[in-house]
């Protein structure tokens, strides 16, 4: 064994001992563990640590100053701190800094040997130890994220970050009875955060009619990068290409003029029907840096930023064809947007959508965060709304802590009586 790799063994077997963890230091990879929707929903902010000035030069002032925002901000940020390590020796601080541009730029192990330094030190304190509980948590080390996390807490209890990502975790590891708990202290510190009472809402059954924008715009900015790997990768996810294969039956190329993608994400249903040349191809989301990812794919004729029931309210376009894939299950009462989408459609326009398969309630906010919609609501509501069924097939969503089953449905635009 190298010189390198016993010197990380012993720092670990130290922190085994600080958190009382010895023998849940193996690297687990739990099967539930895997997918996006199983992160944590909220972005975990950079937690870095001030330096003060004397030990300190100008560049190491500059980087550690603000949140850096970019990999040449991180990149920078790792040459300032080695810099200062050479220079004075040393410190949790640097070691910090250190640690988190490297978990910011995806080296996992080598931001766990800078961070297992930072809390050798007697002024490593709850910043340093949550820190640490993100790399696990990006290793999907869960167990050791936990404890790592539950350490930061009992340092700080007013930690709400740490809080809101301890009881996300507890969600991956089912714990559904401690995720409440967690959530409820959370609460206690932040009562208006939109996104701690949605979880709220849904751990306690409290019916709510549907996420709040800052939880959907949140949670997919903070996963855009790696959105579709782990779609594909890990959740075996196809709605938008069995979407794209029901539709074969309705549509031939040249058949529809305009589209629009409810929900757009980063282009996948965009991709799915490019080689229809549609004329206008229409994206909208909440989630900037998802955007981002689908204009890469240049699919899209427009992609608009913002709530999807907005611009079905204010647009002047007309569409005869709509696609929301994935994307109802951050909503609860779908009248509202087929009602918009019914506005702004041509003449004998057609619906395609997936949602969560509920067999009981009409309308039911799971634990996960996510809505699931009984199938008779769904037809009566879009028989409310001015739309006629077509088409449906039942189908595996994704796999996501276990199969989730959901459906997905045609609807075609009534003519007027």
């Amino acid at each position: 064994m190298s010189h390198k790799n016993k010197s990380k063994k012993k720092i670990r077997r130290d922190i085994a001992r600080k958190l009382k963890l010895r023998g849940k230091c193996k690297k687990k990879n739990l099967s539930d563990s895997k997918g996006l929707f199983n992160q944590t929903p909220f972005p975990t902010e950079a937690n870095i640590i001030s330096i003060s000035r004397h030990q300190q030069t100008m560049k190491i002032n500059e980087y550690c100053s603000k949140t850096p925002s970019s990999k040449k901000d991180w990149c920078n940020m790792i040459e300032a701190c080695e810099l200062q390590l050479r220079e004075n020796g040393p410190n949790c601080p640097l070691y910090n800094n250190l640690g988190l541009a490297r978990l910011n730029l995806g080296e996992h192990d080598k931001a766990e040997v800078a961070l297992l330094k930072a809390i050798q030190f007697k002024e490593a304190d709850s910043i340093t130890f949550f820190n640490l509980g993100l790399v696990y948590k990006a290793q999907k080390r869960l167990s050791l994220a936990r404890d790592t996390y539950q350490h930061a807490i009992k340092l700080d209890p007013n930690n709400f970050k740490c809080l809101i990502n301890l009881s996300n975790l507890l969600l991956d590891l089912r714990d559904y009875d401690g995720a409440l708990n967690t959530y409820r202290r959370a609460h206690k510190i932040q009562p208006n955060h939109p996104n701690t009472n949605f979880m709220l809402a849904a751990l306690e059954g409290r019916y709510v009619s549907q996420a709040p924008q800052q939880f959907v715009r949140d949670l997919f900015d903070q996963y855009a990068a790696t959105f579709e790997q782990h779609l594909q990768d890990d959740l075996n996810y196809e709605v938008p290409s069995v979407i794209r294969h029901m539709m074969d039956r309705y549509l031939t190329n040249g058949s529809v003029e305009s589209l629009l993608d409810l929900g757009c994400g980063t282009g996948l249903v965009g991709c799915a029907f490019a080689d229809h040349h549609i004329k206008l191809v229409v994206g909208v989301d909440l989630s900037p840096k998802m955007l981002e990812q689908a204009r890469i794919k240049d699919c899209y004729s427009e992609l608009h930023t913002g709530d999807l029931l907005h611009f079905l309210q204010q647009t002047k376009l007309r569409f005869d064809f709509f696609v929301a894939a994935d994307v109802f299950i951050y909503i609860g009462d779908l009248k509202p947007v087929l009602t918009g989408m019914r506005r702004c459609a041509k003449a004998g326009a057609i619906v395609a959508f997936s949602f969560e398969c509920s067999s009981a309630k009409e309308i039911q906010l799971r634990h996960t965060g996510r809505f699931a919609h009984n199938y008779k609501y769904v037809c009566q509501v879009a028989t409310e709304t001015g739309w006629q069924l077509l088409d449906q097939e039942q189908l595996v969503l994704r796999n996501q802590r276990g199969i989730v089953d959901g459906s997905i449905v045609v609807l075609r635009l009534r003519p007027p009586q």
